[in-house]
């Protein structure tokens, strides 16, 4: 009965975020978060704008609070909401708005553009978008799209330090899904060598001796 009451509450606690996310997901959600205290639970929401979430004088959260006890059948749920510091850089907030602007009418071609011109404008060390499902011809097969820049790591250890996300945009004539890959200008990976810029200039006067002393060397040969 114990593993069934921990079943129940995972799935309670999916369904809520999930009803969050969708309730607000104009605020540029990028995490939900809930714990169960005896007294209450707590939901904390990490948003893009959290102005949108908490609403004038507080009216968002009390309608939120109110929604989620009525929809979800939770108790006394208690709403904490923070804002990230450069939204640019989460790939949760890049892809829903990549999939607001399709919805909009925009071609995702030129959604990605703008997108990956976002993302590396904040600085990011790479960024890869794909988009698939894309028929780009009547009676052709639906392929994908794909965007990238700067360094992105694709394989072995350090891939966990990219942050992905994987959404969908859905439109009249299907769904089109949505990969964004983000490695955030903070990241340094285990195989990151640094060299000083001591020593990169150091090699860079004896590449210019070397050059200079070839340099004499051949007028001197001239000159014989």
């Amino acid at each position: 009965m114990i593993e069934k009451k921990f079943v129940e509450d995972g799935i309670t606690r999916m369904q809520t975020k999930e009803f969050i996310k969708n309730e607000i997901k104009r605020a540029g959600v990028v995490n939900v978060n809930i714990q169960r205290t005896t007294l209450s639970t707590r939901i904390s929401v990490l948003a893009e704008n959290p102005g949108i979430v908490i609403g004038r004088k507080g009216r968002g959260i009390r309608e939120m609070v109110e929604k989620i006890e009525k929809e979800m059948n939770i108790e006394n749920p208690q709403i904490e909401v923070s804002g990230v510091e450069e939204g640019s850089l989460e790939p949760v907030v890049i892809g829903n708005w990549i999939a607001r602007m399709i919805e909009r009418g925009f071609t995702p071609k030129r959604a990605m553009a703008r997108a990956l011109q976002r993302v590396m404008s904040a600085h990011a060390q790479g960024c890869e978008i794909i988009v698939k499902g894309v028929v780009r011809g009547k009676g052709k097969k639906a392929g994908k799209l794909r965007m990238s820049a700067g360094y992105l790591k694709k394989a072995g250890y350090g891939t966990n330090l990219v942050k992905e996300y994987k959404g969908v945009a859905v439109l009249k004539q299907g769904v089109l899904g949505i990969t964004v890959r983000i490695v955030p200008p903070d990241v340094i990976f285990p195989d990151y060598v640094r060299i000083p810029a001591e020593e990169t200039a150091v090699e860079a006067a004896v590449v210019e001796k070397e050059a200079e002393v070839k340099e004499n060397g051949d007028n001197q040969k001239e000159g014989a």
